[in-house]
């Protein structure tokens, strides 16, 4: 089984218009690139093996714990990576990426519970945030979504 560390809280700079970044990325050029790549609610921010993180180590709802029973670390740490973008090849022939985004893949914790609800054999969350699923055929299309910036990064 694995355990999949969700954040779940905003970023400050979720708080930020559309015109703030923009006056913050003319003042220092690159802040667009780092908002890009900030932390968002329900990132998958850590993976670890089974019943690694105790029922109360949630940072008082900072974290929610996604447990999945069946499911090794090793077939769960690609949820950790980054997206990145291929921008060249260096000269030594190997490829070059820029970091679009700090984490490719992200639950919508909103969602969660609702979705939780629809599977039988789901242990319903207690006052720890910790979810524990007993069988899920597709982690990726239920539950783990790629952010938005990688379905457009596919298409370009």
């Amino acid at each position: 089984m694995a355990d999949l560390l969700l954040l779940n809280v905003d970023h400050w700079m979720d708080k930020l218009t559309t015109q703030e970044v923009a006056d913050r990325e003319k003042a220092k050029p690159g802040f667009q690139a780092k908002y890009n790549r900030r932390s968002q609610k329900g990132d998958v921010i850590n993976v670890q093996e089974d019943n690694y993180y105790a029922d109360t180590q949630t940072g008082k709802g900072k974290f929610k714990i996604l447990r999945l029973p069946g499911v090794k670390r090793e077939d769960a740490i690609h949820y950790l990576k980054p997206l990145e973008k291929l921008i060249g090849v260096s000269i030594k022939g190997e490829p070059q990426y820029e970091t679009v985004r700090r984490f490719k893949y992200r639950v919508n914790t909103a969602t969660l519970d609702a979705k939780l609800a629809t599977i039988s054999k789901v242990e319903q969350p207690t006052a720890t945030d910790v979810h524990k699923i007993e069988k899920i055929d597709d982690l990726t299309d239920t539950f783990i979504t790629k952010t938005e910036s990688s379905e457009l990064i596919a298409r370009a």
